[in-house]
């Protein structure tokens, strides 16, 4: 992929690797490069390093930035609001309102309002990039909330017979998988809306490619929980992007996931910060019994120290967002068969030559693709003889028919597959369907449904609840749609259409338009088809012989309900399979 005429967005620019991937973006004639930091301060100091000249500060919408020349910096947290991301998270935590926006952005399904809202979404939208570098480290700001703590938290104040509506708030938002989900749902729109080409994540194995036992953690238990949480989070979203990578819209994407500490940015001696604060010198001179204490706190509290009005300096190596570490913390660390250390530039490398489409063999969800085990031909040859066997089973069996049992679901797969089956049954051939007048099919589905007791009674059994002509319902004493939190809401057209696509069974005349379409464009796609394979290609592989007779190479008619949901699934749902 040529970087000339692009527009470059680097998540997490500010970081070791985000800097230097800015600059050889730069250096291959990008045409825009817009760095992402947490904080504005981060974002000025990268805009210096990477551009001559002055900046000048900026209002987008109302949000500001730091322009210079090809570059644009902006800042704050991008898991939340626009209106949000400049607040730490012990202000969100501490503001009922904004946990309430928060747990209501991160739990309820995602709709315009949510996306619009979000500052990933805008930054997208702003920017519209043709090539995404994701630096940030995802796992970290997730697992690092510390659901741990917050479960105890929560825990002892119910022990203890205390309003826990706070507490609870609080637990909601240090569930990690909600946030993960959330936050790869609207990194999907925002590439897809954006038209972004290429996404690439920098990630991360959660402990500097160390095991289980890792020595390094932050005063937590060894296995750290809390660091086991952050592999789980790296591991989990390496997956969404396997699967993010194979619909049918997505852009390309690849990871790079360095396994060893990343170093470093700097070498110096001055004053060293913890959190961007500087650490405060104190002193103490008279030590203060340990015993004869109710506990250890009392001890600490009782512990008489000042502070001398003076910061802690010293000399330092800076790895970035990681910070400051000493000389012994930086041999220890890097130590042979401790974490080591990977530079940025290297990383950055693979990032760039990834980008450019020459393979380093590095990249995760390349490698997940090779490893994972897809269809199989025995899979395949042994798929005609179950559905043989299942077919003359059925042939002989009085019970009622094997339509759908709502154990695989969706609940629009048991409402597709009835609908398919009533319509095989009443016209056998979707050409039938075709030509039938849309309140005919509309009536004749209805009657079926009345007059087949066992059809009616299976699909009521397993909570398929069925919309008559005149919008009258049937259903069963379950049913799994509308869903438990939706029952409170009232019937209106929109509500009722809504859910007859999500999960009934639907007899009303649009809905008998529906399928017409549907079978027409299934016999219009086959005849296309068979046309090819009539002029010369019945020995290609070219054509598959979905809807095609094998024996004669013209268009098979037949309603084979599941066949037809498939289709559905792949047309209309844009559900293909892109891999094998």
């Amino acid at each position: 992929m040529d970087f000339k005429g692009k527009n470059i967005l680097i998540l997490g620019g500010t970081g070791l690797v985000g800097r230097v991937i800015a600059e050889k973006a730069l250096a291959l004639k990008a045409s825009s490069v817009a760095i992402v930091g947490l904080y504005e301060y981060e974002v000025t100091e990268t805009l210096d390093l990477l551009a001559r000249g002055k900046a000048r500060k900026e209002n987008i919408d109302g949000v500001p930035c730091w322009r210079k020349g090809r570059l644009t910096g902006f800042w704050g947290n991008m898991f939340v609001r626009t209106a949000l991301k400049d607040k730490s998270r012990a202000e969100l935590l501490g503001d009922e309102n904004a946990r309430r926006t928060l747990i209501e952005d991160t739990y309820l399904q995602l709709n315009d309002e949510i996306l619009q809202a979000s500052y990933l979404y805008w930054l997208f939208n702003q920017t519209k990039p043709h090539i995404v570098y994701d630096s940030v480290n995802t796992a970290t700001a997730l697992a690092y909330q510390n659901i741990y703590d917050a479960a105890l938290d929560l825990y002892g104040e119910i022990k203890s017979g205390k309003d826990v509506k706070e507490e609870a708030e609080k637990f909601l938002l240090t569930a990690y998988t909600p946030q993960l989900v959330r936050h790869m749902e609207i990194l999907r729109r925002a590439m897809k809306d954006a038209g972004t080409e290429l996404y690439l994540k920098i990630g991360t194995t959660g402990t500097g490619g160390m095991g289980w036992d890792i020595p390094y953690t932050h005063s937590e238990d060894r296995p750290s929980r809390v660091l086991l949480s952050k592999t789980a989070m790296a591991g989990a979203q390496s997956l969404l992007f396997l699967i993010m990578s194979r619909a049918q819209d997505a852009p390309a994407i690849k990871e790079l996931k360095p396994a060893a500490a990343i170093a470093w940015q700097g070498i110096d001696a001055g004053e060293i910060t913890r959190g961007g604060k500087p650490i405060p010198i104190c002193d103490s001179t008279e030590p203060v019994p340990v015993s004869g204490k109710a506990s250890i706190g009392q001890v600490l509290e009782s512990a008489k120290s000042a502070e001398t009005g003076k910061t802690l300096r010293s000399v330092y190596i800076d790895t970035g967002e990681n910070g400051f570490f000493s000389l012994g913390e930086f041999v220890t660390l890097s130590a042979l068969d401790q974490m080591e250390f990977i530079t940025p530039e290297e990383i950055a490398d693979y990032a760039i030559y990834e980008s450019l489409c020459q393979n380093t063999g590095k990249d995760v969800i390349d490698a997940l693709e090779g490893a994972v085990m897809g269809p199989t031909y025995r899979g395949g040859l042994l798929r005609d003889t179950a559905i043989a066997r299942l077919l003359a089973l059925e042939q002989k069996n009085n019970d009622f028919p094997s339509v759908a049992f709502e154990i695989l679901g969706p609940p629009r797969l048991t409402k597709l597959l009835y609908e398919a089956h009533i319509l095989k049954e009443i016209y056998g051939d979707m050409r039938k369907v075709v030509a039938a007048k849309p309140d005919e099919i509309s009536e004749a589905m209805s009657g079926f449904i009345m007059k087949e007791d066992k059809v009616r009674q299976a699909c009521l059994s397993v909570g398929i609840p069925i919309l008559m002509p005149d919008g009258n319902l049937l259903a069963g004493k379950h049913t799994v749609i509308p869903l438990p939190r939706e029952r409170s809401m009232p019937p209106t057209p929109d509500n009722i259409d809504r859910w007859a696509h999500a999960g009934w069974v639907d007899t009303r005349k649009k809905n008998a338009e529906a399928w017409q379409a549907r079978f027409a464009a299934i016999i219009a796609n086959a005849k296309a088809r068979s046309r090819k394979l009539k002029l010369g290609l019945a020995g290609s592989s070219r054509e598959d012989r979905r809807f095609i007779n094998p024996k004669t190479l013209g268009v098979d008619y037949t309603i084979n309900p599941g066949e037809i949901v498939a289709w559905v699934f792949i047309n209309e749902e844009k559900g293909r399979r892109t891999r094998r």
